[in-house]
């Protein structure tokens, strides 16, 4: 807790420092099993500084204040979790998306082996399924060996 009688403009600045350093010695000293379990938690901290300056204290009172645009902060801090939540469901979407696009090439690629393996000319296999000239023809490469 620090004490001071000078304004320091600095403080919430050096009370995150003070704390990321408890917290950073209450990780390191914790068993690394333990700090893999889902319910591992940091110790709470509540800081406070002890000012016995002449009149009041006029420098900043919270470390947001740094911010430019403390509001913005705190929509982060209290969005937190829906924002974690929605990261997840569109990382979820994008995959499904990715899954989707790579069955319709695996579709394609197996609708040209069956056209190839009939006979069919390269061309009339590229128009059908789409698939680049190139890739037919290594489609095609593979079925002669």
């Amino acid at each position: 807790m620090p004490e001071s009688g000078k304004i320091d403009h600095t403080m919430p600045f050096r009370l995150l420092q003070y704390m990321v350093e408890v917290w950073r010695d209450a990780y390191n000293n914790t068993p690394e099993k333990e700090r893999k379990r889902k319910g591992f938690r940091l110790p709470a901290i509540v800081p406070a500084i002890l000012y016995n300056g002449e009149g009041g204290w006029t420098a900043r009172r919270s470390f947001r204040e740094y911010q430019p645009e403390p509001w913005e902060v705190d929509k982060m801090i209290t969005n937190i979790e829906r924002t974690l939540d929605e990261m997840q469901r569109q990382a979820s979407l994008e995959g499904e998306k990715r899954g989707k696009a790579g069955g319709k090439i695996e579709g394609k690629v197996e609708t040209a082996r069956a056209a190839l393996s009939e006979g069919l000319d390269v061309d009339v296999v590229c128009r059908i399924t789409g698939l680049s000239r190139e890739t037919v023809m290594e489609l095609k490469r593979t079925l002669e060996n």
